[in-house]
């Protein structure tokens, strides 16, 4: 634990080959005297650029939060994310919506948080961090050794929790369950899949219960997701 009122700085960075594609989120949390702390890479799995953007802030924001750091400037050279979080652009993709949500919750406990955009030269180290995770398909850094759990899951459960409205072309019910095993299951209107597929995307690895809803405007279904593991 820190126990001061220094401030720390935050580099954050994330990347993803193929977008979709194998991603890693790299940070490097350094203190008042710009030292340092903690370097971190992290190897997510499947996932898009963005996602990783904001899976980089959300482990770096925690580690922060975990050392007792209470003054924190983040640094990253994600344009998108850095305008979302300062509130100038919308968040829009319903995959970042929770990791939005996390992150600002995040940003909320500390006493002074800032969230500045940098050129990619400026935050190097990070960006090192997420190269060397997607080289090795693993956690690399102060990270190294953690579980990985693989991302997203191969195989899930969705399941209706509260019925659609009339005009809904889908057989969406409440009780009503579908599988996904690397396809989307018949009888699920592309809407109520493409909402159930953005909540897993966008939960973080590992979780094994999520929330999602229909994509459709003015549509009310609601789903709750079960993660399965293979033996």
């Amino acid at each position: 634990m820190t126990g001061s009122s220094e401030t720390f700085t935050l580099f954050t960075d994330g990347g993803s080959r193929g977008n979709p594609g194998p991603a890693a989120a790299g940070f490097v949390l350094a203190d008042g005297q710009g030292r340092a702390v903690h370097a971190a890479g992290h190897f997510l799995g499947r996932a898009t650029n963005n996602v990783a953007e904001y899976r980089a802030l959300v482990l770096g924001l925690e580690e922060a939060l975990r050392r007792g750091v209470t003054r924190l400037v983040v640094r990253s050279d994600s344009e998108l994310m850095v305008r979302q979080l300062q509130g100038a652009y919308r968040v829009r993709n319903e995959a970042l919506k929770p990791l939005f949500d996390e992150a600002l919750a995040k940003l909320n406990r500390f006493e002074s948080a800032e969230v500045v955009h940098v050129r990619r030269h400026q935050n190097t180290r990070a960006d090192g961090l997420v190269n060397e995770a997607l080289d090795r398909r693993a956690n690399v850094g102060d990270a190294a050794g953690g579980a990985v759990p693989s991302w997203p899951p191969d195989r899930f459960t969705a399941h209706c929790t509260a019925d659609a409205f009339e005009a809904c072309p889908a057989v969406v019910s409440a009780g009503g369950r579908w599988t996904f095993d690397g396809a989307t299951p018949p009888g699920l209107c592309v809407h109520a899949a493409a909402g159930i597929l953005a909540a897993v995307h966008g939960a973080r690895p590992g979780t094994m219960r999520i929330k999602a809803r229909c994509l459709k405007p003015g549509c009310t279904a609601a789903f709750g997701v079960r993660v399965e593991t293979r033996a």
